[in-house]
């Protein structure tokens, strides 16, 4: 195993939820390539009580801890989580905590401030920074797609428009009202499908993917799963999320701040294949280098590995 027994880290302790969607199995699989993992999966109702289900754990067999859990199950247990030593915790819905219409605004604020020593893997580059200027230690670190189950088939796209998700819930408010407008002059498509090989044919079928991760803060997994289908992904720009993950407007990405710009844009693409092809191509290529779930079980060797020996 790569630099296992060289570096600070050589035994973790990962805990993951059982039913989590999307799964990052594959990501602690590739983890587990450069330290030795132990997995331990629990159910919803086995991380309502952390304390009584991982009662059997010996912490100090172990240099790092990570929890990649469901924040509704655990966001009350914070005086068991606090003496846990070493602890990383993945964090990719920490944006509700800034959106007011979210049932959980405040609240992870609340529960990272309550669990001092933890080191939170934030997924978004904008929302890290605004958790640490809170005085949370944490750090971004991108969300990823699972290329064994989504990839580009080579097949022909017979949905000129489309967008794959949820619009139901509040938090997706400004989504809902974007996409919906939007379909006044496009005919854009707003779909549901089931996981794995569904939804795969599902972003296969699509040409340009319309997201509209709009007030969130952060790219959700459907953006890196859209480009890595093949699909032309146009996406809400959000500044500094852009930088922090390498997307370039019209290079491997469509940007957009307005509708107005974005019929713009898919107007010219639409008269431009070629452009729109090299769009498509690059976007598939990058995030199959950059947000795979392989490639990014390294990445978080790294990060765990650069910050472990300051956890106290």
């Amino acid at each position: 195993m790569p630099g296992r027994g060289s570096l600070s880290i050589n035994r973790c302790l990962v805990i993951l939820s059982t039913n989590r969607m999307p799964d990052n199995r594959a990501m602690y699989e590739a983890f587990s390539e450069y330290v030795a993992v132990d997995v331990i999966r629990l159910s919803s109702d086995e991380q309502k009580n952390l304390k009584k289900s991982l009662k059997e754990v010996n912490y100090k067999n172990y240099d790092i801890v990570i929890f990649d859990l469901f924040f509704k199950r655990i966001y009350k247990q914070y005086r068991y989580i606090n003496k846990i030593h070493n602890l990383f915790i993945y964090e990719e819905d920490a944006c509700q905590n800034f959106i007011e219409v979210s049932r959980w605004h405040g609240k992870f604020l609340q529960f990272y401030r309550r669990v001092p020593r933890a080191r939170v893997l934030c997924t978004g580059v904008g929302l890290a920074a605004r958790l640490r200027r809170a005085g949370v230690d944490a750090h971004f670190f991108p969300k990823g797609f699972d290329e064994t189950i989504v990839w580009d088939e080579g097949v022909e796209r017979d949905i000129p428009y489309g967008f794959v998700g949820r619009l139901a819930s509040d938090t997706y408010r400004e989504r809902r009202e974007f996409l919906v407008d939007l379909q006044k002059s496009i005919p854009l498509q707003i779909l549901r499908s089931k996981p794995g090989e569904a939804y795969r044919n599902t972003l296969n079928r699509i040409n340009f993917f319309v997201s509209a991760d709009i007030g969130l803060g952060e790219y959700m997994i459907k953006n890196f799963e859209a480009m890595a289908a093949g699909c032309v992904l146009c996406a809400f720009g959000q500044g500094e999320e852009e930088v922090g993950l390498g997307l370039v407007d019209m290079e491997n990405i469509v940007l957009y701040s307005n509708q107005g710009e974005l019929l713009a844009k898919l107007e010219a693409l639409t008269e431009n294949e070629e452009l729109s092809r090299s769009i498509a191509t690059c976007g598939r290529e990058y995030a199959k280098n950059n947000f795979s779930l392989k490639v990014l079980g390294k990445k978080l060797f790294q990060i765990v590995e650069k910050n472990t020996s300051l956890v106290g």
